[in-house]
């Protein structure tokens, strides 16, 4: 997986097609197949299952990187307005 970190990123990016950090399941499958761990539907489905409050956590984590970035944006366009 780490020969192919830089992949798996871009192709985990473009399926963001909302810009919003979020990407479906089959998305999720398809990259994680293509990429790293060939996987067959039943067994994905168990280990998202296993990992629901995993998933939770991750997308709350996204969500304060974005709120944290659109802050950092705020306050140096504030700054730059201000200086």
């Amino acid at each position: 997986m780490r020969t192919n970190f830089v992949n798996v990123k871009r192709a985990l990016n473009a399926c963001d097609r909302h810009n919003d950090g979020f990407i479906s399941l089959t998305d999720l499958r398809a990259v994680l197949s293509a990429f790293t761990v060939p996987m067959s539907e039943q067994l994905f489905i168990q280990l998202m299952e296993r990992s629901v409050i995993n998933t939770i956590m991750i997308k709350i984590r996204i969500k304060i990187n974005k709120i944290n970035e659109y802050v950092h944006i705020f306050i140096t366009s504030a700054a730059n307005r201000c200086g």
